[in-house]
């Protein structure tokens, strides 16, 4: 047992980590969760107390769905990433994999509600000023900054293949 519970930690853990770094999962689920109140709250219409009772019930069922988006992404970023064979070929119990990704993504899933019901549990959300400036010299050239990044893709490649290292193609 003591076994079952370090490996599904492991796999937890990682995942946090992973989590940690890249903040993926947390901004595709937090978006989704609120496009989805968004689009239910155009779904009700105008009356604000046909909305106030449904809140409740809608969210927790965008929370639900946003989970079961999160948990799927979550094994899909180990096969993405050539992990999900070295994750079956290590020695014990596999439902601990499992495991230690649900109580990943509920944790994740607990961080999404946390976010999402910031006010109404008193913490305190703060509004951060973004100053525009429309500056002359900021000036986005579709074709010719697309052609620039094309040749510094290409003068990357051409420099990886001098030194002799393989280049890495994108997978797919």
């Amino acid at each position: 047992m003591a076994a079952y519970a370090r490996r599904a930690w492991i796999v937890l853990w990682k995942d946090l980590l992973t989590e940690r770094r890249s903040k993926e999962s947390l901004n595709a689920l937090l978006f989704f969760t609120l496009l989805l109140l968004f689009l239910f709250q155009f779904a009700l219409g105008p009356d604000r107390d046909r909305l106030r009772a449904a809140v409740p019930g809608l969210l927790w069922l965008g929370l639900i769905l946003a989970g079961l988006l999160g948990l799927g992404r979550s094994f899909l970023a180990e096969r993405d990433n050539d992990c999900w064979e070295g994750l079956r070929l290590t020695p014990g119990d596999k439902s601990a994999i499992y495991l230690g990704k649900l109580l990943g993504n509920i944790i994740l899933m607990l961080g999404v509600e946390v976010l999402l019901l910031a006010r109404k549990l008193g913490l305190r959300v703060v509004d951060l000023p973004v100053e525009w400036r429309n500056s002359p010299e900021s000036k986005v050239r579709i074709i010719h900054d697309s052609l620039r990044m094309l040749r510094d893709v290409f003068r990357i490649r051409r420099e990886l293949c001098r030194r002799g290292e393989p280049p890495v193609n994108p997978p797919g």
